[in-house]
């Protein structure tokens, strides 16, 4: 069975804010004169102002990264109690796990040693080859093993109702078996973090899928000892420069930038580092809530996401917001490089609750950029008229509304447009 998580109720940290209190005493010694009968009238001290204490203002609480029901998940990321404890990768000797007698061969994954449960060594299966479709070197599986057995950890999650990898039993033989129940607090993710206030990330992908993949619950060994990843694979993966959002335990939360599609943004993707050296891809996962249908409202209350079927059909449907860049292998979202806020103005509104920008009247540069760029990745010559890119001209693109701005909490500005503006034809090979 696995183990179930705390509840949240009154788990809450309290933020330890304490007023400051400053007090001043003033000691003043008069001496008398000797034994006179008649002594001279001590000198009355003058008066000084006594510097008045300045009130110390407390400071704000600690912002909370989670709250309900994740405060539970991420004090047993901080202090686990399923028994876990992991260190860096070391490659060992292949393990044989995967086998197929039909061809009599055994498939060429590599294993790694990355941590212990009790006596037992937890180890994982990465793949050979970059794949690019994949995401890399990825983690394949992950065992506990023993001197007489391995077993194929399926649902890693502690918290229930996360998805599980469906693997075959017919994988099972003497010696090796699926384990579904056993399960680790540091693999558990809440599943919404605000690193900063108002700004929510959903790092837990096994809670947001019902059908997972290795990759959604073990990550990546591309940053693994002796995978050597070259740099047109880390460029492919566009993680030029990481940046550390928040740590989850000893997993943390990052965000990957590199050169974007259009010219003036950047890709922004975002990911959990695991306490064994996996990345753990977003794949829009995480700020999917910013994107999609119905992600925006103008105030004027016209409908401007619903467009021809672009299949050809005839028909009509609504597209959805998203980044804006390119079809394949898009970033989880796009920010500009430079913005003037005077070359954009409040048009709408988020689900989330804050304003949308579009180009004032004319567009701007930054605008232009992101037409030009969708405009000329689609084929326009020589296929389908249906299949061509919608808007001929810049104007066109800028009066249904096809590229919209938002502010991030850290300050960054968000560039996103209309699905049915995005790139038409392509090839992702």
């Amino acid at each position: 069975m696995k183990v179930p998580l705390l509840s949240a109720s009154g788990l809450r940290r309290k933020s330890a804010g304490a007023a400051l209190i400053v007090a001043l005493s003033v000691a003043v010694a008069a001496c008398s004169g000797g034994n006179s009968a008649d002594p001279s009238p001590s000198a009355t001290p003058s008066a000084s102002a006594a510097p008045s204490a300045s009130p110390s203002v407390a400071p704000p609480p600690p912002h909370e990264i989670v709250s309900g029901a994740d405060v539970a998940v991420l004090e047993r990321l901080n202090a686990p109690t399923t028994g876990e404890t992991w260190h860096e990768p070391r490659e060992i000797a292949n393990l044989g796990l995967f086998y197929y007698p039909a061809f009599d061969i055994e498939d060429t994954y590599r294993y790694f040693e990355v941590g212990n449960l009790g006596a037992a060594r937890l180890v994982v299966a990465t793949t050979e080859y970059f794949e690019f479709y994949s995401g890399g070197y990825e983690v394949y599986a992950l065992f506990v093993v023993t001197d007489t057995s391995a077993a194929m950890i399926t649902c890693p999650s502690a918290r229930g109702s996360d998805a599980c990898l469906d693997w075959s039993a017919d994988w099972e033989e003497p010696g090796r078996y699926l384990e579904p129940s056993v399960a680790f607090d540091t693999l558990t993710y809440p599943a919404n973090v605000e690193p900063l206030a108002g700004w929510v990330l959903q790092p837990a992908r096994l809670a947001t899928t019902s059908h997972s993949t290795s990759l959604q619950a073990y990550g990546d060994a591309n940053e693994f000892p002796s995978i050597a990843t070259t740099p047109d694979e880390r460029a492919f993966l566009g993680r030029d420069t990481r940046i550390l959002l928040t740590a989850l335990g000893d997993s943390n939360l990052v965000e990957f930038r590199a050169e974007g599609d259009v010219s003036g943004l950047t890709d922004s993707r975002y990911a959990v580092e695991t306490p064994y050296g996996a990345v753990v891809p977003s794949e829009s996962a995480f700020s999917a809530a910013y994107y999609g249908q119905g992600a925006v409202t103008w105030t004027d209350g016209t409908d401007t996401f619903t467009h021809p079927d672009a299949s050809g059909s005839g028909g009509t449907m609504e597209y959805p917001v998203r980044s804006a860049s390119l079809a394949c292998f898009g970033p989880d979202e796009t920010i500009a490089d430079a913005f003037d806020p005077s070359e954009w103005e409040v048009a709408g509104s988020h689900r989330l609750g804050f304003d949308v920008y579009l180009p004032v009247a004319g567009g701007n540069d930054l605008a232009q950029d992101v037409w030009q760029t969708l405009r000329d990745a689609s084929w326009g010559e020589d296929i389908e008229p249906s299949l061509a890119y919608p808007f001929d001209t810049f104007d066109q693109f800028l009066t249904a509304r096809s590229v919209l701005a938002w502010e991030r909490p850290d300050g960054e500005w968000v560039i996103a447009i209309d699905g049915y503006a995005g790139q038409r034809v392509y090839e992702c090979a």
